[in-house]
């Protein structure tokens, strides 16, 4: 991949390639990434579940929101209020 800078993670028996620094065991098993994670664009995450399926929700007694994982076309994983050291 032109201009990867991420680093690969074993992470239970499976390979995960990422540019999002992990406090995980890097590995060099060469087989190949079961998955991808990219860090996105910067953008505003709008508060609610996301289209799809619903696998998991966590939130709180007034209804506030944690994360909420969908499964459509793809898996959507939402963290509402997430951010990022800058």
């Amino acid at each position: 991949m032109s201009g990867w800078q991420g680093s690969d993670y074993a992470l239970h028996g499976y390979t995960l390639s990422t540019d999002i620094p992990l406090h995980l065991p890097l590995t060099s098993a060469g087989t190949g990434p079961a998955m991808t994670v990219r860090r996105g664009a910067d953008r505003c995450v709008p508060n609610g579940d996301p289209p799809g399926e619903p696998l998991a929700r966590l939130a709180d007694e007034e209804g506030v929101s944690y994360y909420s994982f969908a499964r459509a076309d793809s898996l959507s994983l939402r963290f509402s209020g997430a951010s990022w050291p800058t």
